[in-house]
């Protein structure tokens, strides 16, 4: 990883010192900083240790080469070293909060625990009297706080509001059935096979929440929304 590191920081130190890549203009660097930034970003989207490392080189030698080119008499430079400098640093921050989403994620939707979590729903549901129960994930909206939406448990009592109850923080969001817009299936590859997506209307404090129930229990969730129509 640490090679990783030194390509980074090789970057812009030449940059600083090689007449062939310097940029010709501060807005030439500007604009070769962006891109460079915008490009460790799409490549933390799918490695983000990876990138993360090589973004800290990155960072450290464009801190380096701040304090070169003024010496090498080009301190126009520096405007274009100093937002890698930055950008560079908050990539860096950022690449272990994606990774560990990425981890969890990756183990949220391994086949082996989806199969555990329809199983102990399927339970849950049994003991309940034929509630409906599901894993699932609730979205935002831009008004809401980290605490109001992720992973959590969906349920659903018969003639009842849809409760879903969060991981993170055992909040619960009591939702009226009449609010129910749509149940739609989801065809997104990255979500687990059979996960079904709530809509509500008008959006109250959550966007929609993702659920993935158990097979025998797929039509009932779909239904919900005919159920609610039907009987307003």
């Amino acid at each position: 990883m640490w090679l990783i590191f030194l390509w980074g920081a090789a970057v812009p130190f030449f940059m600083a010192i090689d007449d062939e890549v310097r940029p010709a203009s501060w807005q030439e660097g500007l604009g070769t900083a962006f891109g460079l930034l915008v490009l460790v970003l799409i490549v933390m989207m799918f490695a983000p240790r990876f990138a993360g490392m090589w973004a800290m080189g990155f960072a450290a030698g464009s801190a380096i080469a701040l304090v070169i080119a003024p010496i090498k008499g080009y301190p126009m430079l520096d405007i274009g070293f100093g937002v890698q400098a930055v950008g560079a640093w908050g990539l860096m921050a950022l690449s272990p909060v994606i990774f560990e989403r990425k981890q969890e994620r990756a183990m949220r939707n391994h086949p082996l625990a989806v199969m555990q979590r329809q199983a102990a729903e399927a339970a849950v549901a049994s003991a309940l009297g034929g509630a409906l129960t599901a894993r699932g994930e609730a979205y935002p909206m831009l008004a809401t706080t980290p605490e109001m939406v992720g992973p959590g448990r969906a349920m659903v009592e018969s003639g009842g509001p849809l409760v879903f109850t969060l991981d993170s923080s055992g909040r619960s969001h009591r939702i009226e059935r009449r609010f129910i817009k749509s149940v739609e299936p989801v065809e997104d590859l990255g979500s687990p096979p059979g996960t079904l997506m709530i809509y509500f209307t008008p959006p109250i404090l959550i966007f929609g929440i993702a659920v993935t129930p158990p097979d025998e229990h797929r039509e009932k969730w779909l239904a919900l929304a005919a159920n609610t129509n039907s009987a307003s």
